[in-house]
């Protein structure tokens, strides 16, 4: 077994290589993924984080909308707030009226 170097990657003996994705992407991917499986699985109602890459922005930005009132207002289930997926849906076709 060949020890790797954290930093770079590459294996000390400098005869393997590793690919090291970047914290950043691997969030997208992961937004990404649970984007995928929402829509899949057909939930009618979404995340923050969904909400945020449906409209690609980040998940604090989702936040900022709401709390400014231009995003369609969320359903709050026992703390928690979700959106419907057709009324985003829509809101992202026609432009994202509001924000």
């Amino acid at each position: 077994m060949v020890a790797r170097t954290p930093k770079t990657g590459v294996a000390k003996s400098c005869r393997e290589e590793v690919i090291v994705i970047p914290p950043r992407k691997e969030e997208v991917a992961r937004k990404l993924l649970d984007t995928e499986i929402d829509l899949f699985v057909g939930r009618k109602l979404i995340k923050a984080r969904t909400v945020a890459a449906m409209a690609d922005v980040s998940v604090r930005t989702v936040w900022r909308w709401r709390e400014a009132g231009s995003l369609p207002k969320p359903i709050k289930i026992s703390g928690t707030c979700r959106w419907n997926r057709l009324v985003i849906e829509k809101w992202i076709e026609a432009g994202c009226p509001g924000k």
